[in-house]
């Protein structure tokens, strides 16, 4: 496969434009790619921090599905909606989406091999039908390709940010407003390379949108609408705000939760093949509604 490198583009590091231009991969996984020598630029080897330039073309030789097979695993799957060209389904808390370093099986990935057969993936059965990922804390929908024109029609609009995301996040503390808007770059975090944080070094502009639903004593229930999809995105911009996700042990610490109370809540985006707007939402996981009930109860 081939891309062509526009005057907007340039500048940019190679790893971070492939990454960008095929949202269904990371930028780990070009890396990959590019320590193989499976990526040419102007027919050259390059390293992953090479500077593009206006008109360069590139070359990627994705990897071969054997190099890449992950093993079926029967796992069982809530799925809310199916049909000739998407799944979706809602995600259990807990869940890794693909499998990684530390992560080679009980992954979504393993269940949707052994419940669908000849899902598309460039990466083979690594990331078969992902289009979007949800951390593993985090519940709730996901829509996934089930062949390889829905697979490009839908990372085309979440790449585009076409796609409407509403989560409901249980955090700490009480908002003094209503709602509000978060904008702030995230980028890696320097010390942590498994943490991300508001910075201007090497970032990404992300918009967070927040509403807040019920309060409580000294928490609160809010609609959260990420305008941009960055990792760790909610999680990070509401800690920046004095109000950390319950349970996140990353960006808060410690606290009675054993885990981030985040859910990704409803789901909006253009049908691939009927091509018309359509929404899903997903139900709460029990723990959490369970959580909300006791609040509701002693408020």
């Amino acid at each position: 496969m081939e891309k062509k490198i526009i005057p907007a583009e340039a500048g940019m590091r190679l790893d971070q434009f492939l990454a960008n231009k095929f949202p269904e991969y990371s930028r780990t996984y070009f890396q990959k790619l590019i320590n193989k020598n499976l990526v040419l630029v102007n027919g050259f080897l390059r390293e992953s921090s090479y500077r593009l330039h206006s008109g360069e073309s590139i070359e990627i030789n994705f990897l071969p599905k054997e190099e890449e097979w992950v093993q079926p695993e029967a796992i069982p799957l809530e799925i809310i909606f199916e049909d000739k060209d998407i799944i979706v389904v809602n995600k259990p808390a807990g869940m890794v989406v693909h499998p990684a370093c530390g992560h080679k099986s009980g992954t979504l990935v393993n269940a949707l091999l052994s419940h669908f057969q000849n899902l598309p993936s460039l990466a083979g059965g690594l990331r078969a039908g992902l289009v979007h990922r949800l951390d593993k804390g985090t519940s709730g929908v996901m829509v996934i390709a089930k062949n390889e024109k829905a697979l490009f029609f839908l990372a085309k609009q979440f790449a585009k940010r076409r796609v409407e995301k509403t989560y409901l996040a249980l955090v700490h503390g009480c908002p003094k407003e209503k709602k509000g808007i978060i904008e702030a770059p995230l980028g890696r975090d320097l010390k942590n390379r498994k943490k991300v944080t508001i910075t201007s070094f090497r970032s990404r502009q992300a918009v967070t949108e927040f509403k807040v639903m019920e309060s409580f004593k000294e928490l609160t229930l809010l609609e959260v609408k990420p305008y941009t999809g960055r990792t760790h995105q909610i999680r990070v911009h509401l800690s920046a705000i004095g109000h950390p996700v319950c349970g996140d042990k990353e960006y808060y610490g410690r606290d009675a939760y054993p885990r981030p109370l985040l859910h990704s809540w409803k789901l909006k985006f253009i049908h691939p093949g009927k091509k018309e707007w359509i929404e899903f939402t997903a139900p709460l996981p029990e723990d959490f509604s369970e959580i909300l009930e006791t609040l509701r109860i002693n408020k």
